[in-house]
């Protein structure tokens, strides 16, 4: 069951996509030196892709094998800086004990899971630059992409 919040234009640069924007035609985002448009199937199949254990091209965004795994997906686009992280939401074993912790009150930011997709997040931060990555994320893959804005990890 996939369950996010909406989020205005206006607020859609510094939080997790949603779900619900899959509902619209297209989708504009404007983070400071990025414009981009996503159509409704190709957030559907970026989130989709996320919980796929293969690394593969969706549609017109091109995985970066080196810096992919299981839970964090790197695309890239053909002649563009434009760099779209997608984090993967709950999915194994390990994912659920973290949410249990997490809602035990332990810090987000102490789990196992979490360090996880930080390492990630940083080595794609490293080789693309945080002015050229839109960090996306469904359900608990959102709640770090949101985390990664706060610590400015992406534009």
């Amino acid at each position: 069951m996939f369950f996010l919040k909406f989020y205005t234009k206006a607020q859609i640069s510094r939080a997790h996509l949603a779900w619900n924007l899959l509902f619209q035609q297209k989708i504009y985002l404007s983070f400071n030196t990025l414009d981009m448009k996503f159509s409704k199937s190709e957030l559907a199949d970026l989130f989709k892709a996320s919980y796929n254990h293969k690394l593969f091209d969706v549609q017109r965004f091109h995985i970066n094998k080196k810096l992919s795994d299981e839970l964090v997906k790197v695309y890239t686009l053909n002649d563009s800086k434009d760099v779209i992280v997608v984090h993967r939401g709950s999915d194994d074993m390990n994912d659920w004990v973290d949410n249990g912790l997490h809602l035990a009150g332990l810090d987000l930011t102490l789990t196992k899971t979490y360090k996880m997709h930080l390492r990630r997040q940083l080595k794609a931060v490293k080789k693309y630059g945080k002015d050229n990555i839109i960090c996306l994320g469904h359900s608990r893959g959102g709640l770090y992409s949101q985390q990664f804005y706060k610590d400015k990890l992406c534009n």
